[in-house]
């Protein structure tokens, strides 16, 4: 018997041994390879162990999830920039066993402060590498513009200056197919550009700058450059084409400003694409009259290049009711103005019974007259002494059917009339008198006769006014202004049309300025600002109204602002879906009109509005909308984890958390965080029937060995563990919404889905509080 006992007892003390050299091993043998690493926001690194147990259930826990997360499988996530420790545990047979703790530090790209607000000259560009301090060089960085005119950007992040002007320029950081906003980029461009980046030109020809270049400046210089002299040589005021060619041939011409402080810049480069073909010349594709003016094929109207011997061109307007045509035997289609608008031109050559379309258009636009825009700005200085001073007309597109008079303010100061080399012209005459300042006002006169009747009617309107200086005698005037000169304003083209517009599109006429008082006109002259001519804007989309700000200081309408005084428009609209019956704008003043409203890219409109006064002023107002930052209020309003019995609210503020257990700000929807974190303590656990933390709960217990479950469950096990939310239904833009899905009830995820394509994804980790239990 005594050998039986000692048998036993030495198995006994074998199976101990055992037992502890099992535990002992399993506690040693997963290690971490590095204790730390570094990656930018976005990126993904997995936490590299050695020894890892096949059967063991392995934990990672992140202490700043608003920095770093991380799931089931050791995966972490970049979030925000900062560090935070991962602890990692696992469980084996029963058992937990801690690794250590693994700390990451996340790099964040971010818009260098002085980088905010600059100016740039155009043709210059400006790199990421610049303007980003912290970049990410595996990232790549989306640029977008307000007023893609101005300034442009791509995938590489590269902000170009294309045109003097204003633009707001979004830096978007792209990188493992997520994307976030970097910052904004206030932006001021200046210094002459290219009107076209492409032109047709006929061989043995020449083209002046200043039908190159748009806002060119007097104190500076121009240089253009040639690539390939053999086909087109420049100098500092037109390019030449080679004398004689067949067939297309191209080359590319550069142009440098140097502005008055002595900086030089590229202004860019343009392709000259020489050709012996027929051809619509670039100079005159868009053509401005007045009302019964005729335009033909000709140095005076439409210019052909290149034309054929023997050809014939058919002019064909797309609106008969702004150009009448009238076929000549032998002779070119002469086109008559008979309406104000816009219409397109298309040409067809006829030459030996054969008929040919050319490739472009002519667009062509009737305008009501108005004065000439240097004369209004500066006046007109003349001297005593001299009479006729003038003797041309001070508007641009008169009105052939009507006739035009001149009235003085100060008739003492200087007398107006009109007079010309045949009885029915009606030029500015001037006659100086004195010193002094007065106000010439132009007039226009419709005299129309009734056929059937024989009664005449007259009208007579104000077209507009400008000043005269009379100076003393033997002044030498320091401005002349030259009717027709480049810097002519051109209304009616595409981003001013005119008033009678037939093909304009018209927003939804609000009732005029209810229960405010109207605007005058004069008062808006004086200070030019938007809320001058819009009492109010607002945008209705996808069920959901949008109020938008009309400034008081600028000539704009803003969706979003960082002010509240406007609505964000939801993160995730396309904004391409947005039509002009979605807005409502009601007018400061009952006597102006809608012109227009024209998307330009779906974030950017421009309003234009005709004041009906004596110039007949078309205002243009910018609308700019702006995206919504995400935020996951305007999603869901409510997070629910059960363990159990045992429940768990994730909430959006001002919501009520129903458990103060572990409720920081990792578990409120603040600042659109899509990453939470339910705590649940080791007691829950195990009501819901999990064992994972049975020896934390029992060590105590002197029968804790006897009692551990013989198969221990974790929450992987168990059925009784579920994810959901609850929508706030804030964003209209959220097109769906999927179930939460796991595939171990320790990590959740789901995905919305918007308007745009675009989707985000939200996950939800159970965790133990194991502190306090």
């Amino acid at each position: 018997m005594k050998k039986i006992g000692f048998l036993c007892l030495m198995l006994l003390l074998c199976i101990g041994f055992t037992g502890n050299k099992a535990k002992t091993e399993a506690a040693s043998k997963t290690k971490l390879k590095t204790s730390e690493s570094t990656i930018f926001i976005n990126e993904k690194y997995t936490i590299p162990l050695t020894g890892k147990l096949k059967k063991a259930t392995y934990i990672f826990t992140s202490n700043k999830t608003k920095i770093a997360k991380v799931n089931s499988k050791g995966v972490i996530t970049g979030i925000n920039s900062g560090s935070a420790s991962i602890k990692i545990r696992y469980k084996y047979k029963g058992d937990f066993y801690s690794v250590g703790t693994f700390k990451i530090t996340i790099h964040k790209s971010s818009l260098n402060t002085k980088y905010k607000a600059m100016d740039m000259l155009t043709g210059d560009t400006l790199n990421p590498s610049v303007y980003l301090d912290g970049i990410n060089p595996n990232a790549s960085y989306i640029i977008t513009s307000s007023v893609s005119a101005v300034a442009k950007g791509g995938s590489d992040g590269v902000i170009t200056a294309k045109k003097a002007g204003r633009t707001a320029i979004s830096i978007h950081e792209v990188y493992n197919n997520r994307s976030r906003k970097v910052g904004s980029i206030a932006l001021s461009v200046s210094g002459a550009s290219l009107k076209r980046d492409e032109i047709k030109m006929a061989y043995n020809s020449n083209i002046n700058i200043t039908d190159l270049l748009d806002d060119m400046d007097s104190t500076s210089k121009y240089a253009l450059t040639s690539d390939n002299l053999s086909l087109v040589t420049t100098s500092n005021t037109r390019i030449s084409a080679a004398s004689r060619g067949k067939g297309v041939q191209t080359c590319l011409v550069t142009v440098d400003e140097t502005l008055s402080n002595k900086t030089k810049h590229t202004i860019g480069s343009f392709k000259v694409n020489l050709t012996d073909e027929t051809f619509i010349s670039f100079i005159n594709k868009d053509i401005l009259i007045g009302f019964g003016e005729v335009i033909t094929v000709g140095n005076t109207g439409i210019v052909i290049q290149n034309k054929v011997a023997g050809a014939q061109y058919k002019l064909t307007p797309k609106d008969a009711s702004v150009l009448k045509t009238e076929e000549i035997k032998n002779r070119s289609t002469n086109l008559e103005a008979i309406g104000y608008g816009i219409t397109s031109v298309s040409i067809e050559e006829i030459r030996g019974g054969k008929t040919r379309l050319l490739e472009d258009t002519v667009d062509v636009t009737v305008s009501q007259a108005y004065i000439l825009k240097d004369l209004a700005d500066n006046g007109y200085e003349v001297s005593i002494g001299s009479n006729d001073t003038f003797g041309r007309y001070p508007f641009e597109c008169r009105n052939l059917k009507a006739v035009y008079d001149y009235t003085s303010a100060s008739s003492n100061i200087c007398g107006v009339g009109s007079a010309g080399m045949n009885k029915d012209q009606d030029y500015l005459v001037i006659t100086p008198k004195k010193v002094g300042t007065t106000e010439i006002s132009v007039y226009e006169t419709m005299v129309n006769t009734n056929a059937q009747t024989k009664t005449t009617t007259r009208s007579r309107k104000k077209i507009g006014s400008f000043n005269i200086t009379v100076r003393e005698s033997g002044y030498k005037p320091s401005y002349t202004p030259v009717p027709g000169s480049s810097n002519t304003p051109k209304p009616g083209t595409s981003s001013t049309p005119p008033p009678g517009s037939s093909n304009t599109p018209r927003p939804p006429r609000p009732s005029s300025n209810p229960g405010g008082t109207d605007i005058s006109l004069e008062d808006f002259l004086e200070n030019p600002v938007a809320s001058n001519i819009i009492s109010s804007i607002r945008l209705d989309y996808n069920n959901k109204t949008y109020y938008g700000y009309v400034s008081d200081m600028g000539l704009e309408c803003l969706f979003g602002d960082d002010d509240n005084y406007s609505d964000y428009i939801d993160y995730g609209t396309n904004f391409d879906n947005i039509s002009i019956n979605d807005f409502t704008i009601t007018l400061a003043n009952s006597s102006y009109d809608f012109v227009s409203l024209e998307s330009y890219g779906g974030t950017e409109w421009t309003l234009s509005v005709q004041l009906n006064d004596e110039d007949n002023t078309i205002e243009e107002i910018p609308i700019y909308l702006n995206s919504a930052e995400f935020d996951t209020n305007s999603i869901l309003s409510d997070i629910t984890v059960k363990v159990g019995g045992a429940t768990r609210h994730i909430p959006s503020s001002p919501y009520p958390a129903k458990s103060s257990l572990n409720d920081d700000d990792i578990n409120q929807f603040e600042d659109g965080n899509k990453e939470f974190q339910a705590y649940f303590t080791p007691r829950e656990y195990e009501k819901a029937g999990s064992d994972e933390y049975y020896d934390l709960i029992h060590s105590d217990d002197p029968d804790y060995p006897d009692r551990y479950p013989e198969d221990p469950k974790t929450l992987s096990d168990l059925t009784n563990v579920s994810c959901t939310y609850t929508e706030s239904g804030g964003n209209a833009a959220v097109k769906s919404i999927s179930r939460p899905v796991t595939d171990d009830n320790y990590y959740w995820t789901f995905e919305v889905e918007f308007e745009d394509g675009t989707t985000e994804e939200f996950s939800i980790s159970i965790e133990v509080d194991d502190e306090g239990y």
